[in-house]
């Protein structure tokens, strides 16, 4: 049974609480769309800003020629002075040359007036283009504030609905138990905890249906006495593909897009979205024993574990392992260092314990169950949950 999570596990979903996320998703799309418009407002900003500042540089440069031609107009007026002289020096020496003299120095007064013009024109548009640099600036701090505050906003809004899905998580229910009898002699109890926010609570009410429905045709428990390992994988491969139909239903009645991978694995979307493809995140342990007299058959799948005690007296049994990771009636005293110890062996050779685990390690960061499966060539990865600390 599959799923990409931390436990093997049987996987399912809550209608409620997944339109509750697509809401929740929605909103946080539009303030991002919002934020996204703020930032290219931002950015359109900073490039006028860039052309202004190179505009005042061009204006700097045209300002110092105006400095220049200015400080050459000095030299024009001594030299007017000085032709003003040679003026009246002509007139009195060259009365001839008079005209001549007077229309030359006419001629540079107007030049010396059209640069003095152009001069204060290109001072008034620096003047001006300073004003506007200056407005530029300060629409470009306040839009900066605002964005800053804008983000800081989706940042304290996405908080929060951390928070809230955190809590609404550990309110959730998501696991369940079965207590069926079959017969007068015969009981089945079984242990499902769910996992995932969207389809934990789904996917072990419905591993809890599957089996409470299956085990109501007494052939089938004649079926598992005969021959229990066989039977009870069947019934779980069976129960696995129960739960992934179950969860494209689900799915597809939120209106999502389901893709189906390889393996069989599920992913989905929201309808008519360019987002990518999700993993479905969820499932289900599954722990059964089926009592028959004095004979006790366990079968599991995922981290859930079956314990047989007797707070009055010993576990004195005959054991029968159907399968490799079954645990050892009596191997070793577990080590406290051994997480694996704890989980698999029980008490020591000379002595009946008071207790006995009846399900193995089944939980891929166990050293044993990882190195089982990379043994398979499967090319499997040890994927760990996502934290549920909204914190993180």
């Amino acid at each position: 049974m599959q799923g990409r999570v931390r436990r093997t596990s049987l996987g399912l979903g809550n209608k409620e609480l997944l339109e509750e996320n697509a809401v929740l998703e929605a909103q946080v799309a539009k303030l991002e769309v919002e934020l996204q418009a703020k930032h290219d407002f931002n950015h359109k900003l900073q490039y006028e800003s860039q052309c202004l500042s190179e505009m005042l540089a061009r204006l700097g440069d045209k300002e110092a020629l105006a400095v220049a031609k200015q400080g050459a107009m000095g030299h024009v007026f001594l030299d007017k002075g000085a032709l003003q002289q040679d003026a009246t020096k002509c007139h009195v020496e060259v009365g001839t040359n008079r005209n001549i003299v007077l229309h030359g120095i006419t001629r540079t007064l107007k030049t010396l007036n059209r640069s003095i013009a152009d001069l204060e024109m290109e001072a008034r548009e620096y003047d001006r283009l300073s004003a506007f640099e200056s407005e530029l600036v300060q629409r470009h701090a306040w839009l900066k504030a605002e964005c800053d505050a804008v983000e800081l906003k989706h940042k304290a809004e996405v908080q929060a609905r951390k928070v809230e899905e955190y809590n609404r998580k550990r309110m959730m229910e998501e696991d369940a138990h079965l207590t069926l009898p079959l017969t007068d002699d015969c009981l089945l109890i079984g242990v499902f905890d769910g996992h995932g926010a969207e389809l934990g609570q789904i996917a072990s009410r419905a591993a809890k249906a599957f089996f409470a429905s299956n085990f109501q045709d007494p052939a089938l428990l004649d079926e598992v006495l005969e021959s229990p390992e066989a039977t009870f994988r069947r019934l779980f491969r069976e129960c696995h593909h129960h739960l992934y139909g179950r969860f494209k239903s689900f799915y597809t009645a939120q209106g999502c897009s389901i893709h189906e991978e390889s393996g069989p694995f599920l992913t989905y979307r929201m309808a008519n979205q360019s987002q990518p493809f999700r993993c479905v995140y969820g499932g289900t342990t599954a722990t059964l024993a089926l009592l028959h007299n004095q004979r006790v058959i366990v079968a599991s799948v995922g981290d859930s574990a079956a314990i047989l005690a007797n707070p009055t007296g010993t576990c004195d049994l005959t054991w029968h392992a159907y399968c490799d990771t079954a645990p050892t009636p009596a191997s070793s005293l577990p080590n406290d260092d051994d997480d694996d110890s704890k989980q698999t062996d029980n008490q020591m050779d000379d002595i009946v314990p008071s207790f006995v685990f009846l399900t193995g390690t089944h939980a891929p960061d166990c050293t044993s169950e990882f190195n089982r499966l990379a043994e398979l060539g499967l090319g499997a990865q040890c994927l760990f949950d996502h934290s549920t600390d909204p914190h993180d």
